[in-house]
């Protein structure tokens, strides 16, 4: 169902995103491949989406899930790199000792 070079653009698109630390989901490459190859706009989304796990899996593209918004660091990682910077140093200005120093994930 899926040619060789539509695989390929998803596969590539999905490395892309990945690379960026953006999460890509089955129904995201789904899409993308539909807005690729427009002929596959006949085709029912159900199938394309289907065929599309089916490359996921031959590929060894996992599906990962997010299940806290908390969780989903990847657009805020500069912010939280410039908030663990501030705490070190007000720890070590401070000069807590281990005893006072509490993790609260």
């Amino acid at each position: 169902m899926i040619s060789r070079d539509e695989a390929m653009y998803i596969r590539d698109f999905f490395e892309q995103l990945y690379e960026h630390g953006i999460p890509v989901s089955s129904q995201l490459l789904t899409i993308e491949l539909q807005r690729f190859s427009f002929q596959l706009n006949q085709v029912s989304v159900v199938i394309l989406w289907c065929c599309v796990l089916r490359m996921m899996k031959k590929n060894n593209i996992t599906h990962q899930c997010v299940t806290r918004k908390e969780q989903n660091i990847h657009f805020e990682q500069c912010i939280i790199v410039d908030f663990t910077h501030y705490v070190n140093q007000q720890i070590v200005i401070g000069r807590y000792s281990a005893d006072l120093i509490i993790n609260m994930d």
